[in-house]
């Protein structure tokens, strides 16, 4: 999972959280629909970032993070009917930032899987049995 309910807490606060993920309308906000929204918004962005890096990341951006969870805050607000223009444009944003991981026009400063060896391959064999010398005779 690439965020968390903390980082939808401190990118939007305790307040907007508990609007968007109170289901059952008795003050507290539903874990599960959290981590389903924080679920389905890294699989929004596995599928992009997935053809340009190997997958598990080693570490979460900060960047990649911020994208997660603006696209976890729109799906818990469209959920709750309580979308605004401003989570939209975010999600919309989000979306064009990850494309442009995939395309190779952002990075998310990770070694990107380009099938490239990192090294060249040297390859090495026994001694040459056959040379101008040993044709020679032929």
């Amino acid at each position: 999972m690439f965020a968390t309910r903390a980082d939808i807490e401190k990118a939007y606060g305790a307040e907007l959280l508990l609007l968007i993920a109170d289901r059952d309308n008795d003050g507290a906000v539903d874990d599960e629909a959290v981590t389903d929204a924080l679920t389905q918004a890294g699989s929004v962005a596995e599928s992009y970032i997935g053809a340009r890096y190997t997958l598990p990341l080693p570490s979460v951006p900060e960047a990649l993070k911020s994208a997660v969870v603006d696209l976890a805050v729109h799906r818990l607000a469209a959920t709750a009917d309580a979308a605004t223009e401003q989570q939209a444009e975010r999600r919309k944003n989000a979306i064009s930032w990850l494309r442009d991981v995939q395309a190779g026009k952002a990075n998310l400063g990770l070694d990107t899987n380009t099938g490239k060896s990192p090294r060249p391959i040297v390859q090495q064999g026994g001694e040459r049995r056959f040379n101008r010398k040993t044709l020679r005779d032929l």
